[in-house]
């Protein structure tokens, strides 16, 4: 991609598939409703992405300090949704499957990271 139209369309691409595939599961009372989550995490990803461009186009030092910085931030949230889950597992207080829980997890790796990429170029 080398504009922000791009990823901006593909955003809204993304977030059209994710309302249709919740709503279709909520209208036909089916399960599945975390299949949602994917989509709607790469929107955030592609959203953030046009957002950032003009920063990180250059890839200069400023860029490749928000990228530590979020990564490392990054590592202790990822243990923490671990822990948690690890948790709410263990005591049964939910009863997920591991396709439910992966897809669940990838999405939130998606999405968190890329809240951070935001937060720390308001920072830096």
């Amino acid at each position: 991609m080398n504009s922000r139209l791009g990823y901006f369309t593909i955003s809204f691409l993304m977030l059209i598939l994710s309302l249709y595939m919740f709503f279709s599961t909520v209208v036909n009372g089916r399960s599945g409703l975390e299949m949602a989550f994917l989509p709607f995490s790469l929107f955030i990803m592609f959203f953030t992405l046009g957002y950032l461009y003009p920063q990180f186009k250059k890839n200069d030092e400023r860029h490749k300090l928000i990228q530590q910085k979020a990564m490392f931030y990054h590592y202790f949230i990822l243990m923490g949704y671990l822990f948690i889950f690890f948790i709410l597992l263990a005591n049964n207080m939910i009863n997920l499957s591991a396709q439910t829980v992966i897809a669940i997890l990838g999405a939130l790796i998606i999405a968190t990271i890329n809240i951070l990429f935001i937060i720390f170029s308001k920072i830096y």
